[in-house]
């Protein structure tokens, strides 16, 4: 009897002391834990995306940028060159959002003369051999428009005789044959963006 007794008794502390602790737990504030800082622009884990034509549609009426000194295509005239950008990256950003487009223009002539190239941030691991995440792409403006650019080409770099002319100290009086990656993934810090306004850094 004595040894139930004791038994109940032992049981009875026992549960006390839990709803004691539990009571006394359920008052404590615990800290919250602080989350990773996000690198804002950051494509990882974001989606591809393929451009159309229609998403070049209206180029014009985004953001210029006058460029100085910019090289030029191979055969093309020189003249006013610009770089018109579909939206900026975030502050702070290291990399461009996925979805990125930037355009670049010589603007001799009507809009259909023009020499116009982009590069649109598709994402990684697209051309991962060259500018990471982005593809590039010739546009031109059919005879009478001046809105609604056509595709010419598009991919990691351009087929033959479409490269952009460099003169080298080594190669004579002759330009070098460049292609968009040569460039543009030697702007690693900036994501690909060798125009200075459009700087990550």
């Amino acid at each position: 009897m004595r040894s139930a007794f004791a038994s109940l008794v032992v049981v009875l502390v026992a549960a006390a002391l839990t709803g004691a602790l539990v009571s006394v737990a359920s008052t404590v504030e615990m800290p919250a834990v602080a989350s990773a800082p996000s690198d804002a622009g950051v494509d990882a884990g974001s989606g591809p995306f393929v451009a159309f034509a229609r998403d070049f549609a209206g180029f014009r009426r985004w953001e210029r940028i006058a460029v100085e000194g910019a090289m030029v295509p191979i055969g093309a005239p020189e003249g006013p060159t610009y770089v018109y950008a579909s939206g900026r990256a975030p502050e702070g950003a290291s990399r461009w959002p996925v979805g990125t487009i930037l355009v670049k223009s010589i603007e001799v002539g009507p809009p259909s003369a023009w020499t116009i190239h982009a590069m649109v941030k598709r994402g990684v691991p697209y051309n991962r051999a060259g500018t990471i995440g982005w593809e590039f792409f010739e546009l031109r403006f059919p005879e009478g428009e001046e809105d609604a650019p056509v595709i010419v080409w598009r991919g990691p770099g351009p087929p033959s005789g479409h490269g952009y002319a460099a003169m080298h100290r080594d190669a004579g009086t002759e330009p070098v044959a460049l292609v968009c990656n040569d460039c543009h993934a030697a702007a690693w810090q900036s994501d690909g963006a060798i125009t200075p306004a459009l700087s990550l850094r």
